[in-house]
This record gives C-alpha cells, sequence and structure tokens, in this order.
C-alpha cells in the first residue's frame, strides 16, 4: 500500500508535493479508512477483485475535501500482482451537488407528502403511476403498493377509458406543456367524485420527457353547493317571472333596469328589450 510513484495532480488533490508522496503508506492519507484500504489490498492479493474504489476525505485539510480512489492490479502471467495502479479523482464539488439535490429531494418529498387536500402523483410518459402521496390514497381510496405500476386509466370511468379520454389527456399535456379540466373520477371502492385535475409534463435540463406531474382535488362539495345555489336561483328566477300582478326587477346601484318579469311588462307596457339598460 506504499506510493512508489505518484504525479503532479496526485499531490495537487492530496495537498502535498508530488515527489514528498514517494514511500508514504496511502492508507494514512486516508483519514480513519486504512482498515478500508487494507481490505481493499487484500482482495486483490487474493485474486477476489482486480479493480476497487474507496472513497475517503483527504488527511490534514480544514474543510472536507472528497475524493475517490481507484485500485487496479497489474498482474503476471501466474496471477499475482506485480503492482497496483492507483487513480485518485476529486469529487468535492460532485457530493455536495448531490447532497444538495438529496435535500432538495427530501424537503419536496416531504412537502408532497404532507398535502392531504390534493392527489399529487407523477406518472411515466406511458401513464404508469410512479409515485404516491397521503393525499392521493385519501381521495382516490388506494395504498401506494395497491396502485403504484398501474395505468392511471384506473381512474376513469368506463365510458371515458373506452373513449381513451386518459391517453387524450396525456397528449395534450405533452403537445402543449399541461392540460386540466374537470370530471367524474372513480376511486377503489367504485364511488365517484366530481374532480379539477391538472397535468404537467415533466422534461430534465435536457429537454428529454420524464413523465407527467398530476394533480388531483376532489371538489364534490363545491360542485354540489355551486349546483344548489344554480337551481335556487333558477327557481327563483321562474316565480318571479310568472307573478302577473307585480312588477319585480332589478335595479344596478346607478338605477339602470337589469331584470323584468311579466308582471313589470304587463303593468308598465315595456317589453324587457325595450327597458333593460335604461334608467328607472
Amino acid at each position: 500500500g506504499s506510493i512508489v510513484r505518484a504525479n503532479r495532480a496526485l499531490g495537487t488533490i492530496l495537498l502535498r508535493k508530488h515527489e514528498d508522496l514517494v514511500g508514504v503508506d496511502y492508507a494514512t492519507l486516508t483519514s480513519g479508512r486504512g482498515d478500508h484500504l487494507t481490505t481493499a489490498l487484500d482482495e486483490i492479493v487474493l485474486g477476489a477483485a482486480d479493480l476497487v474504489h474507496l472513497e475517503h476525505e483527504v488527511s490534514g485539510t480544514t474543510r472536507p475535501r472528497h475524493v475517490q480512489a481507484s485500485i487496479a492490479a497489474i498482474r503476471d502471467e501466474a496471477g499475482a500482482p506485480l503492482y497496483l495502479f492507483l487513480q485518485v479523482q476529486d469529487v468535492t464539488a460532485q457530493r455536495a451537488a448531490e447532497e444538495r439535490l438529496r435535500l432538495s429531494e427530501e424537503r419536496f418529498r416531504f412537502l408532497v407528502d404532507a398535502v392531504e387536500e390534493y392527489a399529487i402523483f407523477m406518472l411515466s410518459p406511458e401513464g404508469i403511476v410512479v409515485s404516491w402521496n397521503p393525499g392521493a390514497q385519501r381521495s382516490e381510496g388506494y395504498r401506494a403498493e395497491e396502485i403504484i405500476g398501474r395505468h392511471f386509466r384506473t381512474f376513469y370511468p368506463r365510458e371515458l377509458q373506452e373513449a381513451r379520454h386518459p391517453e387524450y389527456e396525456l397528449e395534450r399535456a405533452l403537445a402543449d406543456g399541461h392540460y386540466s379540466e374537470e370530471g367524474w373520477r372513480v376511486r377503489k371502492d367504485g364511488s365517484t367524485f366530481w374532480a379539477h385535475v391538472v397535468i404537467t409534463a415533466v422534461f430534465d435540463d435536457a429537454g428529454q420527457h420524464l413523465g407527467f406531474a398530476k394533480v388531483t382535488r376532489d371538489i364534490t362539495t363545491t360542485r354540489e353547493s355551486q349546483e344548489a345555489l344554480r337551481q335556487s336561483e333558477e327557481r327563483f328566477r321562474l316565480l318571479v317571472e310568472a307573478v302577473g300582478d307585480y312588477a319585480i326587477f332589478m335595479l344596478d346601484p346607478e338605477g339602470h333596469v337589469m331584470s323584468w318579469n311579466t308582471g313589470a311588462q304587463r303593468s308598465t307596457g315595456y317589453p324587457s328589450r325595450e327597458i333593460i339598460g335604461q334608467h328607472f
């Protein structure tokens, strides 16, 4: 495990003069990972491996510096190692970037998992479910292990499946970047709910299509409230229009006529087309 020859690049990475590295036991430069190096050397000497990898920090540095060492054996005709070739690469920036990415992904996962009002999950480019959050389980009824790996057409009524509407949604999302609609969806137990759906195409930095992000919200209660209000307003309108003995109409804040019932036409003589918009 002692260094026989070293180039200038090794000295730069290990923060030493390369000529001073000759004769140094490499294990002393691995910041406490000498036992891992010993194990790697044993594997090579015994013929269990021809190439081993080891990551360690650089000894004697104030700031953590990570390097990756690859050790390859050059053997004679009998298979015995003549010498070992050591290649060392500074991976400090790469590991820092990977850690930032891991933390970012972890924070995003925690955020998504904390959302219970929205079903948020990922689809493959073919429409296969590849992730599942608690909000999706709450609204759709499926546990993650029950739905991951299945096509998202599972959530659609049979007539929409037969019409290939789920595939159409993905086509529109891929073409336009996103697709949204409201419609009926089916839970695991067969019950239906009215959903607001947004599907967004996801691409990597190189522009390669990775899949789709799908956000679904159960708005059945909102729709029922809106429908109840609409029906109430419709009944009131029909009631007002049916009253012939009273002129009943609405004015805006400035006093212009906004609505006109049958009784108003009967008592004043104006049909609605002549009076709506005029001052009362």
